[in-house]
């Protein structure tokens, strides 16, 4: 890990152009990785572009920085290729949308993640640690390794990386390091309470609508352990909504007592279905995932898959019941 920071930090000083990219449908680990380094950069004196495949969420807009975003549309071309891409929070390349012909083209290519690596192990220089709570805090070990200052606004961006992942920290994967490391960055001046403010309080009225079709929807099945809801795309119309609304409405599925595995499965366009999973425990659903083309981590996890939800439904069951075993 050593002899890969260090290749980082002197692709990071020799590169004259820097892109920063993550994962289609950014949550806030992968827009608080990017933005953090962006921001690092910037003090610095490097210059550094932020490329992402879809906009950022509503609820990470109050991130420092998160105005200088951009979504790659169809035909955005940057002026000549980049000298070093480094890419967050992603174990395969095709999760960069339409970014990815961008990072393909850099001269070198860096991927900074915390997943488990799949089948595709891509980018030339790898810091990967798949026992790390977020992207956020192996990027906080570089960081500090690089003897780079964290400011106010970069403690701001790592700590809501690392509150999403750990689910404010209340998921398993909440260890000793993650606190002191949450606790240095507030000491730096992050607002724990802003994170928990934008990202979890507020609701648009559309996202509540939504929510209570999701709820009116579940399916126990196992007896219990397995809970599965799904919305059509006539919901979002219905609704006025974006399938960025239905943030968090899984985990609402997992609270029911007595579900260990739960799945809430939205048809984002017709015939096109994207599928949230969380789980408890020992039961993993990233395996799940990535029989479908997906992947995560052992608790939460997803997949895409085209079709019809009438004729996905079955086999996105059976998936989900092999997860707990016998039913």
């Amino acid at each position: 890990m050593e002899n890969q920071v260090t290749q980082l930090r002197n692709a990071l000083d020799t590169a004259r152009l820097i892109v920063l990219s993550g994962h289609t449908g950014p949550d806030g680990d992968t827009v608080g990785a990017c933005l953090a380094l962006h921001l690092a950069l910037k003090e610095r004196g490097k210059r550094s572009r932020v490329l992402f495949h879809d906009p950022v969420p509503r609820n990470l807009m109050f991130l420092p920085a998160s105005s200088e975003v951009e979504r790659v549309e169809e035909g955005f071309r940057l002026d000549g290729d980049a000298d070093l891409a480094v890419v967050m929070d992603l174990s395969t390349s095709d999760r960069l949308g339409r970014v990815r012909p961008l990072v393909e083209h850099a001269k070198h290519v860096a991927v900074v993640d915390h997943h488990e690596p799949g089948e595709e192990v891509f980018g030339d220089i790898r810091i990967v640690d798949a026992t790390a709570a977020a992207t956020c805090l192996i990027l906080y070990r570089v960081l500090t390794s690089m003897s780079f200052k964290i400011s106010r606004d970069i403690a701001q961006c790592l700590l809501t990386g690392i509150a999403t992942d750990t689910g404010n920290f209340a998921f398993p994967n909440t260890t000793p390091e993650t606190l002191r490391v949450a606790a240095d960055l507030v000491e730096r001046g992050a607002d724990l309470a802003a994170i928990n403010e934008e990202v979890w309080n507020k609701r648009p009225f559309a996202a509540i609508r939504l929510l209570g079709v999701v709820l009116s929807r579940q399916e126990m099945h196992c007896g219990g352990r397995v809970t599965m809801s799904h919305l059509l795309n006539e919901d979002y119309l219905a609704a006025g909504a974006t399938d960025e609304d239905t943030e968090g409405a899984v985990n609402e599925l997992l609270r029911v007592e007595g579900t260990v595995v739960a799945a809430l499965v939205r048809e984002v366009r017709p015939g096109r279905l994207r599928v949230s999973v969380r789980s408890r425990g020992d039961f993993d659903v990233a395996e799940m995932c990535r029989q479908f083309g997906g992947g995560g981590h052992k608790n939460a996890a997803g997949c895409s898959l085209d079709g019809t939800y009438d004729q996905m439904r079955e086999r996105i069951l059976e998936a989900l019941k092999q997860c707990v075993g016998s039913c």
